[in-house]
């Protein structure tokens, strides 16, 4: 029997049966016609929206059932990726992580848990408060603006500015 999978709109809060459906693969939501991502699973973790690939890295944004936090997520799938040294990338991996941590700072987000987890790295970071610019439209949330525009470059300077001073 296969396990029912569900995914809630975030436009019209529709709950939807995804368990046919590819995972990551847009769909548009059959109520409201919003686009979405079925979900995908690994161990504790659910994958819900894909962000990006940079070689044998994948970022995605999803929730962390152990830990009960919405979280970006960056995926190594050394598998598929000829290339790699995968024990040179997993101590840079190590490397940029302690250098990251060792910044405290609320503009700065630290990543919260790497594990291996069928033969893919997982590094996790915490959902940090706001929006994304990606998904910002002026039609819907209004212009921008000059003090809240002042007030995200000064968060964005200060936090370069601890990295800097820290030599990061």
């Amino acid at each position: 029997m296969k396990k029912l999978l569900k995914t809630i709109c975030g436009t019209c809060d529709a709950a939807l049966d995804v368990s046919a459906l590819q995972p990551l693969i847009p769909f548009k939501c059959p109520g409201c016609g919003n686009q979405l991502h079925a979900p995908a699973a690994l161990g504790h973790l659910r994958f819900d929206k894909p962000l990006g690939k940079i070689g044998c890295f994948s970022s995605y944004e999803g929730f962390d059932a152990k830990n009960n936090i919405y979280a970006t997520f960056l995926l190594g799938d050394f598998k598929d990726c000829g290339k790699c040294d995968t024990s040179l990338l997993s101590e840079k991996v190590d490397s940029e992580i302690a250098i990251l941590n060792s910044l405290s700072h609320p503009n700065i987000c630290p990543v919260s848990g790497k594990w291996n987890i069928d033969g893919v790295l997982v590094v996790e970071s915490p959902r940090m408060d706001g929006f994304d610019f990606s998904e910002y439209m002026p039609s819907e949330h209004g212009f921008l603006n000059a003090e809240m525009i002042f007030d995200i470059l000064q968060k964005v300077a200060v936090g370069v500015a601890t990295a800097h001073h820290n030599e990061v």
